[in-house]
């Protein structure tokens, strides 16, 4: 397991990439970089192509996330215009509701992903050993659902391939679940 901090989460970042801005640097003025909330205008406003994620420990100071983040990664298909646009698009074709469809067979799509930090090798130990057996690491899949029919929105650095999205994650990693 990667070395980590006594009791240390991390948070995923993420950026949308406008039209041919690129991703491998983070955020620049051709990204923007927001919290994956619906309170922001990033998850609903921008029209963008693709998206990038770093995974950085919690109450790192900002000019610190890029050189402390444990991983960076980043799609580089253009997929967001065959899906809505931007996350609440992409929400609206697949909705994250409690009960409203199946593990497995009703999940979103998982996106190949690029590193620019890490490898999916080293991906995989961030995760609970329990969760490593039911995910294949290098992709971000959207809306996942679980044996209890629980929603995830995002799971990040994978693609999960079991029906136990709970026991994936130290924390907000297989993200935002739906609530009954």
């Amino acid at each position: 397991m990667p070395a980590q901090e006594p009791g240390a989460r991390f948070c995923l970042l993420l950026f949308l990439s406008l039209a041919s801005s690129g991703l491998n640097a983070g955020p620049s003025l051709r990204s923007r970089s927001f919290f994956s909330s619906p309170e922001n205008t990033g998850y609903y406003d921008i029209q963008a192509q693709d998206l990038g994620m770093w995974h950085v420990p919690k109450k790192r100071p900002l000019q610190h996330w890029r050189n402390s983040s444990l991983l960076r990664y980043r799609t580089n298909t253009s997929f967001f215009p065959n899906l809505g646009h931007n996350l609440f698009g992409l929400y609206q074709k697949y909705p994250v509701k409690y009960g409203s469809e199946s593990c497995q067979t009703d999940n979103g799509p998982a996106i190949p992903l690029v590193y620019d930090f890490g490898d999916a090798e080293k991906t995989a130990p961030y995760y609970s050993p329990v969760g490593q057996r039911e995910f294949v690491a290098g992709f971000v899949q959207f809306r996942v659902f679980n044996s209890e029919r629980a929603a995830n929105a995002l799971c990040a650095g994978m693609r999960v391939t079991g029906c136990n999205t709970e026991h994936m994650s130290h924390e907000d990693t297989c993200g935002v679940s739906s609530q009954a």
